[in-house]
């Protein structure tokens, strides 16, 4: 990056998967070990954000690059390392072979820098900027008023800008409670049930306390392209050509 300008500025963040925090700071101390006397790199890390939130406040800061931490739809326990360029596209794939060569030459000659250090400082500003840009694709003003819109966003990096957006462009967003599926959802169930309180967790005709059973969906069967076939429940999907 110091080929392209002398001081770069670079727009970190990533997705929710549990290992993109720890990325993101190898990333930030390796990159702030590049720092040559008074000419350092800025970093501004957004903390969990869509990869489009990354290339947007790229070019709309006047960034060098972005880095993105994520593994789009892969499973969770994976995770990779998206560049963007000044562009806000993404960058070639002679250009990231380039830099993989130079990270194995580093590695290989024992020269590559620490990546021990504190997390990167939060800047929420980038957070706002990116909601100030999405609420301006609508019509000025309060297009949703009135409306109460339920969103189920997941646990995706777009799930924390759901409802804020929605309330900036005037309606009333909620997102839905927590399936009994996720492990603080079942400690939630377990407390409204021993505190007899009939909370959400409670289930009419049943006592505090008792069991709660998850009802198994039946096998389902989707068409898909190119001869595949992809078979399951919900919670276990796999596929076959047919």
């Amino acid at each position: 990056m110091r080929e392209r300008t002398a001081s770069p500025r670079i727009v970190l963040g990533g997705d929710t998967r549990e290992s993109t925090p720890e990325i993101c700071r190898w990333l930030a101390n390796g990159l702030a070990a590049a720092n040559i006397g008074d000419i350092g790199i800025e970093i501004a890390d957004a903390g969990v954000i869509p990869t489009p939130g990354i290339a947007h406040l790229v070019v709309a800061r006047g960034a060098t690059c972005g880095i993105a931490v994520s593994a789009s739809h892969n499973p969770y326990p994976d995770n990779g390392i998206k560049l963007i360029g000044r562009d806000g596209r993404k960058w070639s794939d002679a250009e990231e072979r380039a830099i993989e060569a130079r990270m194995a030459e580093a590695l290989t000659a024992g020269t590559a820098p620490s990546v021990d250090g504190p997390e990167p400082l939060l800047d929420g500003s980038l957070r706002e900027q990116y909601l100030d840009h999405l609420a301006a694709t609508l019509p000025s003003g309060r297009p949703l008023a009135g409306l109460k819109i339920v969103l189920d966003a997941g646990n995706g990096a777009a799930s924390t800008y759901g409802v804020p957006l929605f309330e900036r462009l005037g309606g009333d967003g909620r997102p839905p409670p927590r399936r009994a599926g996720r492990p603080e959802r079942q400690r939630e169930l377990r407390l409204d049930r021993a505190a007899g309180d009939g909370g959400p967790g409670a289930r009419r005709g049943r006592p505090p306390g008792s069991r709660l059973r998850r009802r198994r969906r039946p096998a389902r069967s989707w068409p898909t392209r190119a001869g595949w076939s992809v078979t399951g429940t919900p919670s276990s999907i796999s596929g076959q050509l047919t």
